[in-house]
C-alpha cells in the first residue's frame, strides 16, 4: 500500500532538528509534506475508485495516520516544542484519521493472528510520540497523568501484538521430534 517514503522524510527532518540541521530539517520538512500530499492523494482516490481492500490487507489503512503523526513530529521538533497553529494543523489531521481508523475498526479486524498486523505497531508508536508532545505543549496539571496513561495504552497495545505474535509462531512452526532412545 506505501513504502516508508511516504513518512521517512519527516522522520529525517525530526532527526536534522534534534542535531541541530535546521537547513537540513526544513528541506527534509518539505520534501515530506510532497510525498504526503502526492502518495497520500494517489493511495485515497485509489481507496475511493478501486473498491474495498482485500481482508487481510485492511489493517494496512492504519498507516494513513503516519504522515500526520511524523509530520507533526518534524515540526514541533524544528519549533523547539512549541505548537502554534501549523502544529495544531497536525494534531487535528492526526486525531481525524485517528476517527476514521476508529470508525473503520469493525472493517479492520482479522479473523486471526498474522504477521501482517505488526502494521500497527508503527502508526500507535508514531502516534502516541506526537500525542506526548502536544501534551506537553499544553503545559495542562494533568500532563503527567495523561502521558502516562497514554504510555500504558501504546506499550499495552504493542505487549499484546508481541504476545500474539510469540503465541502464533510457537503454534505454526512444528515440533521437532525427540530423537529416538539409544543414539
Amino acid at each position: 500500500m506505501t513504502t516508508a517514503t511516504f513518512w521517512a522524510p519527516f522522520i529525517a527532518s525530526a532527526t536534522a532538528s534534534t542535531l541541530g540541521l535546521p537547513g537540513v530539517a526544513d528541506a527534509a520538512f518539505a520534501i515530506g509534506l510532497l510525498y504526503w500530499l502526492t502518495v497520500g492523494t494517489v493511495i485515497l482516490g485509489s481507496l475511493i475508485t478501486a473498491g474495498p481492500l482485500p481482508r487481510p490487507a485492511r489493517p494496512a489503512l492504519t498507516v494513513l495516520t503516519i504522515p500526520p503523526a511524523t509530520g507533526g513530529i518534524a515540526w514541533t521538533a524544528a519549533h523547539k516544542g512549541v505548537f502554534g497553529p501549523v502544529g495544531y494543523g497536525f494534531a487535528g489531521i492526526l486525531l481525524f484519521t485517528i476517527l476514521l481508523v476508529a470508525f473503520l475498526l469493525p472493517e479492520l479486524r482479522q479473523p486471526s493472528f498474522h504477521p501482517g498486523l505488526w502494521v500497527y505497531s508503527f502508526p500507535v508508536a508514531a502516534s502516541t510520540n506526537f500525542a506526548i508532545r502536544l501534551i506537553a505543549a499544553t503545559r495542562a496539571p494533568a500532563c503527567p497523568v495523561l502521558t502516562w496513561a497514554l504510555l500504558a495504552m501504546s506499550t499495552g497495545a504493542l505487549v499484546l501484538l508481541s504476545a500474539a505474535t510469540l503465541r502464533y509462531r510457537v503454534g505454526a512452526v512444528p515440533r521437532r521430534s525427540r530423537p529416538s532412545e539409544g543414539f
